[in-house]
Order: C-alpha cells, then sequence, then structure tokens
C-alpha cells in the first residue's frame, strides 16, 4: 500500500468536522473534537485583541545545503506578513541547536528591514525529557516570546513558527495577507498547512512545519499572563496520539497542536488545488535533507 494514498479516516475532511469550505480562498475551518483524548466541552470566546505586532520564530537545524536562499526567503515573507492588515512591528527570533550559526550579515539585515522591531539569535537549551528534538526549538520560541512581550510591555497580537528550510512559494506569500486568521472577529485562532501530502481526503489535518497563532486566552495549559508564547508551551514530553486517525505519523501535529486540541478549538487549515499543489505537498520543502526531520 502506497504510504501517499493510505487514508486510514478518508471522511475526515468531511461532514460534521467541517465547518465551512472557502474555495476561491483554499483553507478549510475543521472542529477539532474528538481529535486528541481527555477533550472538555469549551465555549468557544472571540480572541481579544489585546496585544499587536507579529513573533516569528525559526526553529529546526542548520543542517548543509538547508540555507541557501535563507536571507531572501525571510524578506520575502517579512514582506508579505507587513501587508497583512493587523501586522504592526515585528520580532523575530532565530532558536539555534548544537553548533549551528547564522551570519551576522543576515542578522544585521533583518534588523535593518522597515517594520522589524527586533531580532535575537539564540542558542537553545536541550532537554531529554522531550519527546523528540524538535520541541527543544519550539519551547526555545516560547521563551523568547514572553522575553520579547516583556522588553515591549504589551503582548504581541500574533506568533509565527517556521522552519529554517521551508520555502513559501509565490502563490502562498501573495495569499498570505488575505488569509483569514488576521481577521480578529473569525472563529479559530490558530492557522497550520494540511498534510495533503497523505491523501486528499485528509487534506484538513495540520501539519507540524509552519503554523500562525492569534493571541488567544481559552489555550490549554496556558500560564498568566496572556501570551502569544501559550501557543508554544504544550505537553512534549511524550506524544499525543491522534485519535481521530489512530496513525503515528499525527502524533507529531496532535502533540504540537494539544493547547487547541485539548479544548477542541476550531483551526483554519489550508490546502491547495492542483495548480498549486507543490506548496501543499511535502515537496514544498524543495530541499528535504536525510535523516530525521525537525
Amino acid at each position: 500500500m502506497s504510504w501517499t494514498t493510505w487514508c486510514p479516516v478518508p471522511a475526515l475532511c468531511s461532514g460534521q468536522q467541517l465547518i465551512e469550505r472557502n474555495e476561491s480562498g483554499q483553507w478549510d475551518l475543521v472542529r477539532t473534537v474528538g481529535w486528541v483524548a481527555s477533550q472538555r466541552a469549551v465555549t468557544h470566546q472571540q480572541a481579544r485583541k489585546l496585544g499587536n505586532g507579529i513573533f516569528v520564530c525559526y526553529s529546526g537545524t542548520l543542517r548543509d545545503g538547508c540555507c541557501a536562499g535563507l536571507l531572501e526567503r525571510q524578506l520575502a515573507l517579512i514582506t508579505s506578513l507587513r501587508r497583512t492588515p493587523t501586522a504592526g512591528r515585528i520580532s523575530i527570533g532565530l532558536s539555534l541547536a548544537g553548533n549551528d550559526t547564522l551570519d551576522s550579515a543576515l542578522l544585521l539585515e533583518l534588523k535593518s528591514r522597515p517594520g522589524v522591531e527586533r531580532v535575537l539569535a539564540e542558542k537553545r537549551a536541550e532537554n531529554s525529557r522531550y519527546a523528540h528534538p524538535q520541541y527543544h526549538g519550539i519551547v526555545h520560541c516560547g521563551q523568547m516570546a514572553r522575553r520579547f512581550e516583556q522588553q515591549r510591555g504589551r503582548p504581541f497580537g500574533y506568533a509565527l513558527r517556521t522552519r529554517y528550510d521551508l520555502l513559501l512559494v509565490a502563490n502562498a506569500l501573495s495569499s498570505l495577507p488575505r488569509w483569514p486568521i488576521w481577521d480578529a472577529s473569525t472563529p479559530a485562532s490558530a492557522l497550520a498547512y494540511g498534510k495533503r501530502n497523505r491523501c486528499e481526503q485528509m487534506r484538513c489535518l495540520p501539519s507540524d512545519v509552519f503554523f500562525v497563532a492569534r493571541l488567544e486566552q481559552k489555550l490549554a495549559g496556558c500560564r498568566a499572563p496572556p501570551s502569544v508564547a501559550c501557543a508554544f508551551e504544550g505537553q512534549y514530553a511524550r506524544l499525543t496520539l491522534m485519535d481521530a486517525t489512530g496513525d503515528w505519523r499525527d502524533s507529531f501535529e496532535a502533540t504540537l497542536f494539544w493547547p487547541w486540541m485539548r479544548n477542541a478549538l476550531p483551526m483554519y487549515v489550508l490546502w491547495g488545488r492542483d495548480r498549486v499543489s507543490r506548496l501543499w505537498e511535502y515537496s514544498w520543502l524543495f530541499h528535504q535533507p536525510t535523516g530525521v526531520a525537525e
């Protein structure tokens, strides 16, 4: 059986799980009820826009060859973010693993860009209690977000997490300012790409390589004060089973998005038609190094 065609739950992205499908915008609004165990019923409250600005965090590893064109990708992302209706100032955190380093010229270029408030590249601590190395960087993103917010005296309105080796093609960058997550009146406070590489019928399942989170006070496990750092403060000591599929491959997403799924909060999941399918499939990582992806 082909890895890319096997669908353990072929009806997952239709029926009662689907709240709304927007064909022109190419996104689904989906319920996460039943996707992980031990959920409790909650009444969704619209996220109050207590903060402003966007915290962008890069995590992962700087493998050989992964970062050719990294600055160009970062600048393209910043340009798109500045076109969002509620962007405000942008702060950038870069989580570095082990012996990874970034060229000082790259950091200076990022700091000089219009709309960029601050840039911090920092080594992260390794913690053996996490279920997978990628969560070291996720936790570090949350730590940097809280420090930035303390320094600026107010929370961010949004957080964006991405990997160093993720390439957003032109179609994604041009559509980014129109994503529904930027409207504070919309019902979902998280947006991720769909795992369309699995199968078309499961395209509403989020992938863990990239997400945008709006300030949300109802996230499970979120500690005071309200902060976008809550999006990076899940339960990472062990992988969470995605009960909706029963597939261990989805445990990384169930663990990363546990703060939303634990309280059954809806999420936006992006997908694409055939003309832009390369973006949503695993081939959107135009450079995919060998070894375990982080």
